[in-house]
């Protein structure tokens, strides 16, 4: 019987070619059927999914460290029709964090709620992704602005008019950075600071790290 053996270039020519095949039919890391991309970079994937029928509609937030594949969940989103729901919103991305604000509400306690109960409240967040917790400020209302440094450090606006508060929570704690005509529109983050208008005047602040 005959052997054919194949030339020594041949060779490394299939090889070649079976090596450049394999990353190329690999999916990637973070990929997730039936989910939606709601921010992205080299370190992160955020996406959310949706389900459930229109009265108890859900979504959940996730992100997904696009060096491992490794994915957390971050907040929920839902409405049971009755008594409690929840939301989230003004997701942000820089680097490995990732910031989102939220809403919770609960009114199960109806006519026996005691006086003064808040039956919404309100938080920004933020979170590292190599971490297994995220960091959190409790807001008196619906934050109207939310920016995220690279080093995780977040500020957010509260309030309207006049009388617009803004806050930051960074390594050093949640402290407030100015009060006053404050244009939420106007707060940008920088590298390592956070910029905004007060009253037409520009202003900015550094900020340390998560």
């Amino acid at each position: 019987m005959r052997v054919i053996r194949a030339s020594f270039p041949l060779a490394l020519a299939v090889a070649g070619l079976a090596v450049a095949a394999g990353p190329a039919m690999a999916a990637p890391p973070c990929a997730r059927p039936d989910t939606i991309t709601l921010q992205k970079n080299r370190h992160v994937r955020v996406f959310e999914t949706r389900a459930g029928a229109a009265r108890d509609y859900e979504r959940v937030l996730r992100a997904c460290n696009r060096h491992t594949g490794h994915t957390v969940r971050l907040a929920r989103a839902f409405d049971d029709g009755y008594v409690t729901s929840a939301t989230y919103g003004r997701v942000r991305l820089a680097g490995r964090f990732v910031a989102w604000s939220s809403s919770y509400t609960d009114v199960s306690c109806k006519a026996a709620c005691p006086p003064g109960y808040e039956s919404t409240t309100f938080a920004a967040h933020v979170r590292d992704i190599r971490l297994t917790k995220s960091r959190h400020a409790a807001l008196d209302s619906r934050a109207t602005a939310l920016v995220l440094t690279r080093l995780g450090a977040i500020a957010w606006t509260t309030g309207s008019g006049g009388t617009v508060e803004l806050s930051a929570l960074d390594s050093a704690g949640r402290r407030v950075l100015d009060t006053g005509p404050i244009d939420p529109k106007s707060v940008t983050a920088a590298a390592e600071s956070v910029r905004w208008t007060r009253d037409g005047e520009p202003r900015s602040q550094a900020l340390g790290s998560y």
